[in-house]
């Protein structure tokens, strides 16, 4: 009994896998044609030989932008060709460093030898294409600029950034999770400056020194795991600080300390804030974007801080 085409079944999931498949199916029936016409040449090499053979000479590097094939792939067909002494190398005359490569003679005849059979392959897949009644050419020009403005690695990313992010969920505070607001906020002072009395103070005991005053800790909790914190702080009169806030690096760069970020703005907000700031250093590059993309705006003219880390302060810009 026959059984269905896994692959096909599969669909988008393995497109790549689909074409490769084809292109397979393809080179090994030109192969077949190369061989039939006792021609010791292989399809893979025609793109990079053909090229040479309309141009004096080129690098690798040239090659490669020109074809649009990996630095190792080039290098490897370069190789092969030269063994087969298809190909010459040499020396750039004005850098001794540069690898040229250029069509031998032995290469010439092969190109010469194959016009005839690269014109019945032209017109074969032409028919082919029309027979599928889809503008094959076309559809994967447009795929191919499609990658170019989005790789398919940064699409693979971004989806799987999304999805984690809509696992993690902002809870707040529970005593259970103290050690962790603890140990990630040191993390991230140590690693770049000095842990100080008052970072001591509210790492060890963030009830005293946030939760009392009418403040609040928020957790990113991923899977049963504490990946980020934040803390705000409440001094009076609706003015609220954002401190104390840090994200696990595995999960650095993946909006968890916007999520964090929004969370503590929203709680100031409901406690009637008329301020809120924060304050940080700009050698935390990725913080200080994440505070402007946000909408804190920086104060002018900052002096005064209980931190000596700190030389910039920051506000929220609220209606």
């Amino acid at each position: 009994m026959n059984q269905a085409d896994f692959i096909n079944q599969l669909q988008e999931l393995a497109l790549g896998t689909r074409l490769k498949r084809l292109s397979d199916t393809l080179m090994g029936d030109v192969a077949k044609i190369y061989k039939d016409e006792h021609l010791d040449f292989e399809p893979r090499w025609f793109t990079m030989l053909y090229l040479l053979n309309k141009e004096k000479s080129l690098s690798i590097i040239e090659i490669a932008d020109r074809l649009k094939l990996t630095h190792p792939a080039v290098v490897q067909f370069a190789n092969q060709l030269k063994s087969k002494k298809f190909v010459l190398e040499k020396k750039d005359k004005k850098d001794a460093r540069k690898r040229m490569l250029a069509i031998s003679n032995k290469g010439k005849l092969v190109v010469e030898k194959l016009q005839p059979i690269l014109i019945q392959i032209e017109n074969s897949t032409r028919e082919l294409l029309q027979e599928s009644g889809v503008d094959l050419l076309y559809s994967i020009e447009k795929v191919e600029k499609s990658l170019l403005t989005q790789s398919m690695y940064n699409r693979v990313k971004s989806g799987l950034k999304k999805h984690l992010l809509s696992e993690v969920k902002i809870t707040p505070f529970q005593s259970k999770y103290r050690t962790d607001f603890k140990l990630l906020n040191e993390g991230w002072i140590q690693k770049f400056f000095t842990l100080e009395k008052s970072d001591n103070q509210i790492l060890s005991n963030p009830e005293k020194y946030i939760l009392e005053s009418g403040g609040a800790v928020f957790f990113a909790v991923h899977q049963k795991k504490v990946i980020g914190t934040i803390g705000i702080s409440n001094h009076g009169k609706g003015v609220f600080e954002v401190n104390k806030m840090a994200v696990a690096e595995e999960f650095q760069g993946l909006s968890i300390g916007a999520k964090l970020l929004t969370e503590a703005i929203s709680f100031a907000k409901k406690k009637r804030a008329k301020q809120v700031y924060l304050e940080s250093n700009t050698k935390l590059r990725a913080a200080i974007h994440l505070y402007d993309k946000l909408g804190f705006k920086q104060v002018e003219n900052f002096n005064s801080s209980s931190y000596k880390r700190t030389n910039i302060k920051m506000t929220y810009a609220l209606n």
